[in-house]
């Protein structure tokens, strides 16, 4: 009976070291818990989850927004702009024209109070918008201008200088905001105005569409709606493309159109689109040229 026992302890004995040996060597091949940065592999399986933070709301769409493009490849333009395809009935090209341009819309208080005044002079503008303002609430003032015979331009999604983005970052901010005119509208632009009027080569070698520029009159420093048509009727002549802001802090801009508008037209000045300037005077505009932006055509 004594051998019995002896015998059953030490089988006991036995299983035990064995199983507590394995336990150590599975637990001697797992990395350090102490150490996260020894590992050289960066790439080992199962890494702990990085919460991703809520986009602002004015930062570039977000990668699964849909949009319809062109032939579904990533293009900011992907539009040719044919001057004999624009009609210009009813411009008389032995007067003067000049393109009247308003930055920063659509919106629902100052856009609405300029569509109101060149509807009550009887002219026509071209708007660029920034891709985030087309909403739900704004998409009948876009609309509205387009059927009064106004015309759209890309000025970006977010407003961001893109001469410091990088080529995908500079794609996606235009090639969405045509994108979202075209959903809206069915139609493309073909004018792209860079934020602040800040270019670089690489702005140049990726977006496909004619730059514009114009005549300024500080309307972002000033609510003086007097010298602000002041700056604008010192600075044209024929063929020139002016420079105004429709958002919604630019209070001063809609009443200086009670004083530019009349006084060109009173000087023989047709009030013309974009597309037309360049039609009546005969001038395809050019493309990825380094340094090209319209501020006057012809």
């Amino acid at each position: 009976m004594k051998k019995l026992f002896m015998l059953t302890l030490a089988l006991l004995m036995t299983f035990t070291f064995v199983a507590c040996g394995d336990n150590e060597t599975q637990n001697n091949s797992l990395p350090p818990t102490n150490d996260p940065v020894t590992t050289p592999d960066q790439s080992d399986p199962a890494p702990a989850p990085t919460p991703t933070p809520t986009p602002e709301p004015t930062d570039t769409p977000p990668p699964d927004t849909e949009t319809p493009g062109i032939n579904g490849e990533l293009t900011p333009g992907g539009v040719v702009f044919d001057i004999n395809a624009v009609n210009i009935s009813g411009i008389d090209p032995n007067k003067p024209v000049v393109a009247l341009t308003f930055d920063d819309g659509p919106n629902t208080t100052i856009t609405v109070t300029i569509l109101d005044k060149i509807e009550q002079h009887g002219v026509v503008a071209t708007f660029f918008l920034e891709g985030r303002n087309i909403k739900e609430n704004s998409i009948p003032v876009m609309q509205r201008a387009f059927d009064m015979g106004s015309e759209f331009g890309n000025h970006s999604w977010s407003h961001a200088d893109l001469s410091k983005k990088s080529v995908e970052e500079i794609e996606i901010e235009v090639r969405y905001t045509s994108d979202k005119i075209e959903q809206v509208l069915g139609v493309r632009p073909f004018f792209f105005r860079p934020p602040y009027i800040s270019t670089s080569r690489t702005m140049y070698e990726v977006i496909d569409l004619p730059f514009i520029s114009g005549i300024m009159a500080g309307d972002w420093s000033t609510t003086d709606s007097e010298l602000i048509a002041e700056r604008i009727l010192n600075s044209t002549n024929d063929g020139v493309i002016i420079l105004l802001h429709d958002g919604p802090s630019f209070s001063g801009t809609p009443d200086s159109l009670d004083i530019i508008i009349p006084e060109l037209l009173d000087q023989g000045y047709q009030f013309v689109t974009l597309s037309q300037l360049f039609a009546v005077k005969g001038v395809t505009p050019e493309t990825r040229v380094n340094g090209k932006i319209y501020s006057e055509v012809g």
